[in-house]
Parts: C-alpha cells; sequence; structure tokens
C-alpha cells in the first residue's frame, strides 16, 4: 500500500513539474515574440525616418528673367496704374519692384528699359524700352506719369513711390532721354517730328470732361488714406 501511494505522490510531482516546464516555455516563446515584434516596430520606425530622409530632392533650376545681359541701374518699390480710355480712369496693375536697367550696344549707345513685376508671385506688369519719344512727368513729389509700350500699343501709366524713389527714378529717366534725343539729333540733323501714336499724356488730369474720370490727385489721396488705415 505504502508502494502505490508512494508511486501516485511521484506521479502527481512529475506532472507538476511538467505543467511549470510547459508555463515557463511558454513565458520563454512569449517574450520572444515580444522581443520580436519590438524589433519589428523599431525597425518599421528606421525605415520611415529613412523614408523621410531620403525624400526626393529636387535639382536647382536656373530662372531665365531676360535680363542677364543688362545692368541695373536702379530699382524701386512702387505702386503702377494704368489709364483706361473706357472708364476713364486709372486703374492698378500692381505693386512691387521696378527696375531700369542699361545694355551697352553698338557705338557704345546706352539702350535702356523698365521692368516691374508684382511681389511675390513676379508677375510682369511693365516691360518697356526708353525711347525718344517717350513721355516722362513728374505729376507730384510721390507720382510719374509716362508712356510706355504695353503689348503692340503705346498707354498712359502712372507710377507711385516714395518722394526720394521718385526724384532719383525722374532724374535717371530725363538723363537717359536727353541722351538718346541728342544722339538722334546729331545722327538726323533735321528729324522730322515723331509723336506716339494715339497717347495723349494729359489723360487723367484734372478738368476732364467726363464725371467719372479720376484724376492723379484723386489716385494720390486714396493711396495716402489707405497708408493712414494700415
Amino acid at each position: 500500500m505504502f508502494t502505490v501511494i508512494a508511486k501516485k505522490e511521484k506521479s502527481e510531482a512529475d506532472s507538476t513539474s511538467t505543467v511549470k516546464a510547459g508555463s515557463s516555455f511558454n513565458g520563454l516563446a512569449g517574450a520572444s515574440n515580444g522581443l520580436a515584434a519590438s524589433k519589428s516596430l523599431n525597425d518599421s520606425a528606421r525605415e520611415l525616418e529613412e523614408a523621410r530622409a531620403a525624400k526626393r530632392k529636387y535639382e536647382e533650376v536656373t530662372v531665365v528673367t531676360g535680363e542677364e545681359d543688362e545692368q541695373n541701374a536702379l530699382q524701386i518699390f512702387g505702386k503702377l496704374f494704368t489709364f483706361d480710355k473706357v472708364q476713364g480712369t486709372w486703374i492698378e496693375r500692381g505693386r512691387g519692384t521696378l527696375r531700369l536697367n542699361d545694355k551697352q550696344v553698338e557705338n557704345a549707345t546706352l539702350q535702356s528699359r523698365l521692368v516691374m513685376r508684382t511681389q511675390g508671385c513676379l508677375r510682369v506688369i511693365l516691360n518697356t524700352k526708353v525711347w525718344t519719344e517717350m513721355a516722362v512727368d513728374k505729376t507730384s513729389s510721390k507720382s510719374i506719369r509716362l508712356t510706355a509700350v504695353d503689348g503692340e500699343q503705346i498707354r498712359v501709366f502712372l507710377l507711385m513711390a516714395s518722394l526720394k524713389d521718385t526724384e532719383t527714378l525722374y532724374n535717371a529717366l530725363e538723363w537717359r532721354l536727353a541722351t538718346l534725343r541728342a544722339n538722334q539729333a546729331r545722327a538726323n540733323p533735321n528729324p522730322c517730328d515723331e509723336l506716339s501714336p494715339n497717347v495723349n499724356l494729359n489723360e487723367g488730369y484734372e478738368g476732364e470732361s467726363s464725371p467719372k474720370r479720376r484724376s492723379v490727385s484723386e489716385v494720390e489721396e486714396s493711396e495716402e488714406k489707405k497708408k493712414r488705415s494700415e
């Protein structure tokens, strides 16, 4: 009888040891799977960081403006208006940087042009050469009215800038126009008077017949009010 009980106890002890060993094995296996899952997450995170770091790199593109062979004489910031004959008023073209560029051509002649681009998107709103029949008028201490080539026609523009910039630009244009006209007079002593077609520089002045016309002074007053409100 004692032999039977001893065998039974031994059998139960063996069973308990087997259960404990199985539990230990399962625990180790679970820990191993957890470690593998942790490694997998770490690998995924590392791959994601590498993918972000290896984003497509865009090559630097050289922007061609058409001014590469020209020398910039001055640039100012201002607001540009054009006179609309149909509506009889000044229409804003935009605000941005106006550049006066020079280029040496044959016989050491200076060829100049005005280029203005809007702030931000750099859209061209003025691109005209400076020619002998170009009309330039300083309407006030902060505005210049001029004729300029716009597409296939000549139109009247109004540029508003600071007092100093307006004075500098006006003097620069006057000097270039005087030089061009002097060169033309030497080349052709008896030139026929050539006027810009269909252009009246008096457009937009006070005293126009139509009551809806917006004069230069009205444009300037409106701009001053906007600055004060800002």
